[in-house]
């Protein structure tokens, strides 16, 4: 490998390694979802996924939950940013009605 292709290595890999880091501080800001904000009511969302009203949510299926639904943002922590809900967290145990499967 060249001095210079060396350099690119290393300055891509260094910035890949920093991205998490200038994006912490972000989500250190938000806030966790509320399941009593109005959209997230009206969504159905709930911290623990084995807790939604089947009766109102039919369309849960043991097994879905935010840390495998494709609105979510990231792919770890406890508390994860979500697409529908830009300025909190949701439980990566979570669920809501707009569950997606990933791709």
């Amino acid at each position: 490998m060249s001095s210079q292709g060396r350099r690119h290595f290393l300055g891509n890999a260094l910035g890949a390694l920093g991205l998490p880091l200038v994006a912490e501080p972000a989500l250190a800001l938000a806030s966790k979802l509320n399941p009593a904000d109005p959209q997230a009511a009206a969504l159905g969302y709930v911290e623990i996924a084995s807790k939604v009203d089947t009766k109102r949510f039919a369309s849960y299926k043991p097994g879905q939950n935010c840390a495998n639904c494709a609105l979510i943002r990231l792919q770890y922590g406890f508390y994860r940013p979500c697409q529908l809900f830009p300025k909190n967290l949701v439980s990566a145990k979570g669920w809501c009605s707009a569950w997606a499967k990933v791709p």
